[in-house]
């Protein structure tokens, strides 16, 4: 398949491989990332499982012998230990995978666009990739854009100018009460939503899917 045969230039053709691998890979990524959460996810399911059922035999715990005490004790601790380890594996998911997803975009770009996402010494730019996807016509969403960034650098960083960015932009990014004199990456709280507006705001912002009609 050549320019002729298909009546676009060398450079439409381009722009739709482009855009044919670039959501081939975001969907890799995507189903990457459900399979990461879902056993942590289970474990989530099973504990609560568990503790309805503690909660009926704990009612009986006065009628029980010293060592069943105890085992049900022991029980109560175990499944506050999988609760916890679920809750813990997935806020770290979700970070992992806002880390990926940004450095996708950024490396997706970089290939991409070349040196004019990049400045004099070839360092990529995120400004400037937001104005070369625009200039191509591409739906870009510079703040949600933005807003995947700082999430991703806080996430690798803690501290830093990045915190106040997204936390002048998105403070729901951060628990409650999080301010310009605490913010820090102990108290980033990224929820299942945060990372599936990323995978959205990535995927709208990137090159059309179907030129190819593949």
């Amino acid at each position: 398949m050549n320019g002729a045969d298909t009546g676009i230039t060398a450079e439409e053709l381009r722009l739709a491989v482009f855009g044919l691998n670039f959501h081939k890979g975001l969907d890799r990524l995507e189903a990457a990332y459900g399979a990461a959460c879902a056993r942590p996810s289970e474990m989530i399911v099973d504990a609560r499982r568990r503790a309805e059922r503690l909660t009926a035999d704990w009612d009986l715990i006065n009628d029980l012998d010293v060592e069943d005490q105890d085992s049900l004790v022991d029980d109560a601790d175990g499944l506050d230990m999988s609760m916890d380890a679920g809750i813990a594996s997935l806020a770290l998911v979700r970070e992992a995978f806002l880390i990926s997803l940004f450095h996708y975009w950024e490396r997706q770009m970089r290939d991409f666009g070349g040196a004019a996402v990049c400045d004099k010494d070839g360092c990529y730019r995120h400004d400037r990739a937001v104005g070369f996807c625009k200039r191509l016509g591409f739906r870009v969403l510079p703040e949600e854009l933005a807003v995947l960034k700082y999430a991703a650098e806080v996430a690798k960083h803690s501290l830093g100018p990045s915190a106040l960015k997204l936390l002048d932009l998105r403070p729901g990014c951060f628990v409650a009460g999080t301010t310009v004199g605490n913010v820090h990456y102990d108290r980033l709280m990224i929820v299942p939503y945060h990372v599936e507006l990323a995978f959205l705001v990535v995927r709208v912002s990137g090159p059309p899917r179907g030129l190819l009609q593949l």
